[in-house]
């Protein structure tokens, strides 16, 4: 879900995963470890699209009854952005 949004960084990634280089696949995916850590805390969906906003590319909300995360999930959430 995240390569949707963070295409470069979810690319490099992938790419060094099938070279075989660890070493650059872990300095990438560290980029996503707060990322990561709230998907995990939170669900991945809601985020996605408070992370949309926030670069600017929709004013949408996540649909019913799921509900967008509130002002300290945000801030958490500006903070994690793998840019």
């Amino acid at each position: 879900m995240a390569g949707g949004l963070f295409p470069e960084q979810a690319a490099a990634l992938a790419t060094a995963a099938i070279r075989g280089d660890r070493e650059e696949a872990g300095r990438c995916d560290a980029a996503f470890a707060g990322l990561w850590d709230l998907f995990r805390a939170h669900g991945s969906l809601r985020l996605m699209y408070a992370a949309a906003n926030m670069l600017g590319l929709t004013e949408a909300s996540p649909p019913k009854p799921l509900l967008g995360p509130d002002e300290k999930l945000k801030a958490s959430l500006a903070k994690a952005l793998p840019l």
